[in-house]
């Protein structure tokens, strides 16, 4: 071997404090080939010093002309290539069998042989998670000795059938947090489980600490799971990649020999090393895993392999009931179910390293025969360009030119696809109805066939309706447990038109109907989708030295600064330079992950040089920069610092720094130069022979940047001067909240908190937050009781950019907190008012008061401009407006325009006085929405939407479809048509689909007044006689059902009150709606709509209550169903009966059987009086009270327990001083928190319902 040097090599395993500089007696002298200019990094693991019988005597040396020490030589121990350990025991003869049996060391164990669980090695979870566990199970997990204890040397965990807590189940869910966790090893567990349809046990492992972000980002092992129904199988699998939705996942089950099943016990082991995890069953290997990684949040590349299985892990041994995995218990199943451990055992290799973590590298295999083969160019997406119409192929429920594509919609989204013509171009267009509660809520897909170990590009072309976020991935489907085969891509979609690439290499088994899927749910904005293209590459080109975006997160410009991402070098994005001869070795340590460079030979004299440079720094001008950094060195040495111009001619900043054994260096400067995107950071470390360490680079922009579009002030009304109005209220899982104005503050009317903080909301949406700004929140707030609040800053996928408790009494406080965004995102700011978590609810009606709520960039460069406030009076299209603000004469006087939906309005169209912005009546020519924007120098833009509203009075726009579909939007699962001709709507049903919202045409943004009664009209007939529901979506206004008939002439009409001020979507389900005997029928036919009209009106008087007798239908009466019930209403024998085919719903309210608008008198007693019984004995609620707030109750809430057997109930009450023309009488009927059967049909039946007056 040529140029051969030979320096000293020192152990490394040293603390960083002590800087590793510690002189030992065993040495190593190894040889090392000297490369290039730029150094490459080497990759091998460093063994410490083997031979003890040599020493180094402390002298003084020679390296050329500059004389060191032998403690200085002692430092060089970097600068090797650190062979491992080789053998017939060696890592490499270890990879596919494992270690010999006596090489693993017992170090921790549990026989569970003392009667009683030890503190010391174990605790627990308790409760039921968030959505239970995240997997829906059903269990209340408690340390109860009921569900967990230590008999006859085993540890016992037990599942019970009880009510417990609101939950029908309980067991245990026991681990080793925080007492004992460990990175690699053998762990094995003997244990027998219980069988059983829903039974989920598990034995398992999460890391001690999420190092590298959330679940799951850092990981999740599981060393056995078993699923109830299938008692002779078992599982293994790793869960790992980005963190949730962008995770995926690897694993392998294994059949029982022997006809044994998991109720036998069986010993379940891991064996665990760097790089690679093997599983066992009774000592048979029947799984190695080795392809796993990890992307943190806001990072670049994934952090260096072995991650994120090189982390200390703890254990969990759990028995689960219900949920996702092995689904529910059925009537089969009997408890209690017992799962016994009869010991933990965890070993550490000894008698040889453990492995080295080698990412593994795998063939590329062929596309098989039957698979969808590449179209002529390359595609492997079939009708990317959506122009295909071929009868014989599938597609979007006869949508035109939508071959081989297909939408599913589910976890509350709602939407439909239709093709539209973009810039000359198909594309698809998905209208989302409800963005649904995950991100594949709604889901545009296409199958293409991939192969194991190839690689492959995603293109496409995409713009939203507004700005909004979309991930895209390419994953297995139902058979592959839709594994993940990509990362997940979420792009940030705008109203432009813009071009996407994703590239990945499919590492599971070649799949011939993988998913390409475009997931838009978790929000309403509409999404276009064109030119989609999968492409076979070559590999996965990275320019490491490409110009780089500041991280989303900190902000940070330098890319891997903590030298842990990237390849095994965990040198990735940086480089080493060798100038003017000096030459220098480089490496990082995997125990260590700081940056360590050995000068090991000075240059020329004057221009010998070792440079650590990072490229494509970005640089804005005039903006001021704060670098830091943590730097030692063996022997205080002097490094300058520099950031560069691409081509190094220019410097924009250096600074010269002292840097010792350790120490945090920082170095401030301001851009002077033009901005540049390309800019290099170096460290110049001379060519002084020495050791030198990096870690913790970060390159920050100090002063704040406003890229064009900054809103300054993104809440309005915050001081509610002009009403509630964005303001609005939401209820969930029992809360009851509402909100009125009281005297200038916004009063929150806290009724029932509910289960959970967001029980109860108050809120603002639409917020548009920008990256690395900082933002303030402040307002006022007190209470009738002393309590908690939250208050959070959250977008559409729940992801909180703000969450803080706080303190409320009835003494006024002021409450200001700041956060820095660390990517652009649209948000919401809310406050909770349901029963905080810690808590116990106030037990009482009370009131939470808000004023003075500001959220504001944080030393705003321009100021705040006075809230434009709509006309609302007058407002007919074609009519002038006049908005009126909060006078402010500066404001005034600074104007310099006015804008109309983005027009820049001449000044003879618009008139600004004292309060007043007058706009002419040529600018609001068609009734529409129209957004109005005032600039003013020195202030933030402030704008307002105008509505111009029908001259009829008529809140519906378009309601005659003059105008064709405008203002008017459609959605179906099934491929519905919604098309205008001759002046009607009509909506070809291809397929009544599933449920009754499976079509839907709807209208949105339409204002209602607190208070005002209204009435809807409208035209509306079938070529199939068939009922139709009626859905005020976003407000607290009942469903309302039409039998719809060939009739069109038949008119029909409902009456309805706002409560508070609100904006509506009216929204015609016309999917498979049932109305009692009334059902819709499956043959294709067409709807029609004509002449719809809102107006206001006068609010109804009451009435009697009527058809309690149920003779023919169930006129009269009305059903509200939620959170799951699936309750249908029929007479069957002259009674009312109320069906569940599944469900009854999660809580008493989510089914309700009511008559409202009842007449009751002041000061009158009344009877009421009814048969009841229930196909199986079950608990609910009845009550009459106030249709508008149900706190008002004339009757109070009454349990009933039904039997099969007919019962009749009868009930007096007396009216206080007040009249009721709307009252209600209600049947509550659902809740998993009630006696009775919940997941199985079974039927309520109601008669001879009688309300009179005394």
């Amino acid at each position: 071997m040529s140029h051969v040097r030979h320096y000293c090599v020192f152990r490394r395993r040293l603390a960083w404090d002590r800087f590793r500089h510690e002189v030992v007696s065993a040495v190593n002298i190894l040889p090392f080939s000297e490369g290039g200019r730029r150094l490459q990094p080497r990759t091998s693991r460093k063994p410490e010093c083997r031979d003890p019988e040599r020493s180094l005597p402390m002298k003084r040396m020679k390296f050329g002309k500059k004389p060191f020490t032998a403690a200085l030589c002692a430092g060089l121990l970097a600068l090797s290539a650190w062979p491992a350990a080789a053998g017939a025991d060696s890592p490499d003869n270890a990879q596919s069998k494992g270690p010999k049996k006596d090489n693993w060391k017992l170090v921790w164990s549990d026989e569970f042989n003392d009667g009683k669980i030890d503190p010391k090695k174990w605790t627990f979870d308790i409760g039921n998670g968030s959505g239970g566990w995240g997997n829906n199970e059903l269990e209340y997990y408690t340390d109860r000795p009921e569900n967990v204890k230590e008999k006859d040397g085993k540890l016992v965990i037990t599942a019970r059938k009880e009510n417990y807590q609101g939950f029908g189940y309980t067991s245990t869910r026991i681990k080793t947090k925080g007492l004992f966790s460990k990175a690699y090893g053998k762990y094995e567990i003997r244990a027998k489980l219980p069988t059983g349809k829903g039974l989920w046990p598990a034995i398992w492992m999460l890391p001690e600490d999420n190092e590298y972000g959330t679940w799951a980002a850092s990981g999740e092992l599981d060393i056995m799971e078993g699923w109830g129904s299938k008692p002779n199988t078992v599982a293994g699998t790793i869960h790992y990649g980005q963190q949730w939705p962008g995770n995926t996942y690897t694993g392998k089950s294994y059949t029982l020999p022997n006809n044994s099943t998991v109720e036998d016990f069986h010993t379940y082991a891991i064996e665990w090393e760097p790089g690679e995890i093997r599983w066992y069953v009774d000592g048979v290997l029947y799984q190695t895993q080795n392809d796993w990684y990890s992307q943190s949040l806001y990072q670049p590349v994934p952090n260096t392999y072995p991650a994120p299985f090189d982390k200390p892990f703890h254990l969990l041994m759990n028995l689960a009931v219900g949920g996702n995995f092995d689904g529910n218990p059925d009537d089969s199943v009997s408890f209690p179910k017992t799962m016994e451990i009869d010991y933990v055992r965890v070993y550490d290799l000894v008698n040889r390293p453990y492995r080295d973590p080698i990412p593994p590298t795998m063939p590329k295999d062929p596309l098989p025969a039957d698979a969808r083969q590449p179209l002529p160019d390359g595609n492997l997406v079939y009708n990317g360009q959506f122009n295909q119409d071929d009868p014989s192929v599938p597609n979007l429920g006869d949508v035109p030119n939508t071959d081989y594509w297909r939408l599913f919609t589910g976890e509350g989204g709602s939407g439909t696809v239709s093709i539209d013509n973009v810039n000359g171009q198909n594309f698809a267009k998905l209208s989302i109805a409800s963005g649904g509660w995950q991100p594949y809520s709604v889901q545009l897909l296409n199958d293409v066939s991939i192969a194991k170990g190839r690689y492959y590009k995603l293109s496409f072309d995409a713009k939203a309706a507004g700005e909004r976020t979309m991930s895209v991935r390419l994953t297995g489907g139902a058979s592959r447990g839709y594994a993940a085969y990509s990362p997940a891509s979420n792009v940030k979609l705008t109203t432009d038109v813009k071009h996407y690439e994703m590239a990945f290499q499919m590492k599971q088994d070649t799949d011939i109907a993988a998913r390409t899927e475009f997931n838009a749910g978790l929000n309403a904005q509409s999404v276009w989708i064109g030119n989609v293209r999968l492409v076979e590459i070559d590999g996965i080109p990275i320019d490491y030295d490409a110009p780089k975006t500041p991280l989303d997160g900190d902000g940070n410009h330098v890319y891997n600064g903590t030298f842990d991402q990237g390849d095994l070098s965990r040198m990735t994005f940086w480089h080493v330079n060798e100038l003017g001869g000096a030459s220098a070795e480089a490496k990082v340590f995997e125990d260590e992950r700081k940056l360590n460079v050995v000068v090991t030979k000075p240059g020329k004299a004057r221009s010998g040089n070792i440079d650590v440079q990072q490229k494509g720094i970005q640089l804005l001008q005039g903006m001021d920069y704060k670098l830091t950094f943590e730097a030692a060195a063996l022997l205080p040495r002097t490094i300058e610092v520099e950031l560069a111009s691409k081509d190094g001619s220019v410097s924009y900043a250096k600074q010269r720094i002292q840097i010792g054994k350790s120490g945090v260096q920082t170095f401030a400067f301001k851009m002077n130069q033009a901005r540049d995107n390309e800019a290099q950071l170096l460290f110049h470390l001379g060519d002084f022979p020495g050791w030198v360490k990096l870690d913790n680079v970060k390159l920050i922009r100090t002063s704040v940047y406003y890229e064009p579009g900054v809103v300054f002030y993104p809440l309005a009304n915050g001081t509610f001067d002009g009403g509630l109005d964005p303001w609005v209220t939401a209820t969930d899982s029992g809360g009851a909240l509402t909100a009125a104005l009281d005297g200038g503050e916004a009063k929150l009317n806290v009724t029932n908190q509910g289960a959970n903080p967001w029980s109860g909301m108050f809120i603002q949406d639409g917020l548009k937050l920008f990256k690395g700004i900082t933002y303030e929140l402040d307002f006022d707030v007190r209470s009738s009781v002393a309590r908690k609040i939250e208050v959070d800053l959250e977008n559409s996928s729940y992801f909180r950019y703000l969450d803080q408790t706080v303190d409320v009494t009835a003494a006024p406080s002021h409450q200001h907190f700041e956060f820095t965004m660390p990517n652009d995102d649209t948000v919401s700011l809310k406050y909770f008012a349901g029963l905080i978590q810690g808590t116990t609810a106030v037990g009482a009606d009370h009131q939470v008061w808000l004023d003075n709520v500001d959220l504001k960039v944080k030393n705003a460069p321009v100021k705040r401009p006075p809230r434009l406030i709509p006309d609302t009076s007058g407002n007919t299209a074609g009519q002038a407006m006049d908005l009126t603000f909060q006078d402010d004469a500066a404001w005034r006087s600074a104007v310099s325009g006015v804008k109309v939906n983005g027009n820049v309005l001449a000044p003879e169209q618009y008139a600004l006085g004292s309060g007043t912005l007058h706009l002419d009546a040529g600018l609001f020519a068609a009734p529409s929405t129209y957004t109005v924007t005032v600039l003013a120098n020195g202030y933030a833009d402030a704008s307002a939407v105008q509505e111009a509203a029908n001259s009829d009075g008529n809140l519906i726009r378009n309601g005659d479809f003059s105008a064709g579909q405008a203002d008017w939007l459609s959605w179906s699962d099934q491929g519905s048509q919604f098309t205008v001709a001759d002046g009607k709507a009509q909506v070809q049903i291809y397929s009544i689909g599933g449920a009754n919202w499976s079509t839907q045409l709807y209208q949105e943004n339409i204002a209602l007044k607190a208070g005002q009664t209204y009435k809807l009209s409208f035209n509306a007939w079938s070529t199939a006689d068939r009922p139709i529901r009626l859905e005020f979506t976003n407000t607290g206004i009942p469903q309302a059902f039409f039998n719809v008939t060939s009739d069109s002439r038949a008119v029909y009409e409902t009456t309805f009150t706002s409560q508070t001020d609100q904006i509506l979507k009216l929204n015609f389900c016309i999917g498979n709606v049932v109305n009692g005997s009334a059902v819709t029928p499956a043959d294709a036919h067409t709807l029609f709509f004509d002449n719809l009209k809102l107006v206001e009106t006068a609010a109804p008087g009451g009435h009697a209550l009527q058809n309690g007798t149920f003779d023919t239908d169930t006129s009269s009466w009305s059903t509200y169903v939620a959170d799951g019930s699936d309750a249908a209403l029929s007479v069957e024998n002259g009674k009312l009966k109320i069906a569940f085919a599944n469900y009854d719903g999660w809580f008493p309210w989510s089914t309700q059987v009511y008559q409202d608008h009842l007449q009751l008198d002041a000061g009158k007693t009344y009877s009421v009086s009814f048969e009841a019984s229930a196909t199986e004995a079950k608990d609910i609620i009845f009550s009459v009270e106030n249709a508008a707030d149900f706190n008002i109750k004339y009757l109070g809430a009454t349990n009933i327990s039904l039997t099969p057997g007919t019962q009749t109930y009868s009930y007096e009450f007396t009216m206080g001083a007040s009249s009721d023309a709307n009252a209600k009488l209600l049947f509550q009927l659902g809740s998993n928190n009630a006696t009775g059967p919940h997941f199985n049909g079974q039927s309520v039946y109601l008669d001879n319902i009688t309300l009179t007056q005394k």
